[in-house]
């Protein structure tokens, strides 16, 4: 997918990429091509969240039609049947005749106030999404590696995935990891060790509660 979009913004392809997979809970290095069309739906939102910072229309409509190119170029790969792949024929190799007639190259765009603009906004709008990564650093922090996998666990039982995290579920989220860990802590003999535990329970409930804001 990198290869494939840095046709269109050059190493901001990553950086995007990034951003993208902040937003879902994800590490970048885990995205594939079934991402392709989520990864397209973040872009439009980021290009949108510009408004009118872009210096002008035709501005705009510069990365637009990079976007535009990033977009077909990206469900061209994703379309591609293993024959396809395993003879080496990606987009990543060769741009469209039609791309190379109305497009600058990436080398001539990507360094622009612009392009950077739409960067700027998609780290952004990564970070804001990212409410699983913010409920995932409460769960690692208080209870080490395992945290992440009981995350996942009372993510399950909500019928959530990392993606569909948004801050109205997490204040649910406090309160059924709450009631679980407790239940864990109550079971446990040595008094030091049930308090340290609660205590974690404690502060795992109040920090949910305190990326959930208006919603708990």
């Amino acid at each position: 997918m990198e290869a494939t979009l840095a046709q269109s913004f050059g190493p901001g392809a990553r950086d995007l990429l990034g951003s993208f997979a902040r937003s879902g809970g994800l590490r970048r290095e885990d995205l594939t091509l079934a991402d392709a069309e989520a990864f397209l739906q973040f872009l439009d939102r980021a290009l949108s969240e510009l408004g009118q910072s872009a210096a002008d229309a035709p501005a705009r409509q510069g990365l637009r039609t990079q976007a535009s190119a990033a977009a077909a170029a990206l469900r061209a790969f994703a379309a591609r049947t293993p024959q396809d792949l395993a003879q080496g024929d990606w987009p990543s190799r060769h741009a469209s005749t039609t791309d190379r007639g109305i497009l600058v190259t990436a080398g001539e765009y990507w360094k622009g106030k612009e392009m950077q603009e739409l960067f700027s906004a998609a780290s952004d709008l990564g970070e804001r999404e990212s409410v699983f990564e913010q409920a995932r650093h409460v769960f690692v922090e208080q209870l080490g590696e395992a945290g992440e996998g009981v995350l996942r666990s009372e993510l399950s039982k909500l019928g959530k995935r990392p993606e569909e995290l948004r801050r109205a579920d997490v204040a649910h989220l406090a309160d059924r990891a709450a009631v679980d860990l407790t239940a864990m802590a109550d079971v446990v003999d040595l008094p030091q060790e049930k308090i340290r535990m609660q205590k974690q329970v404690e502060s795992i409930r109040r920090r949910l509660e305190a990326i959930a804001g208006d919603e708990a």
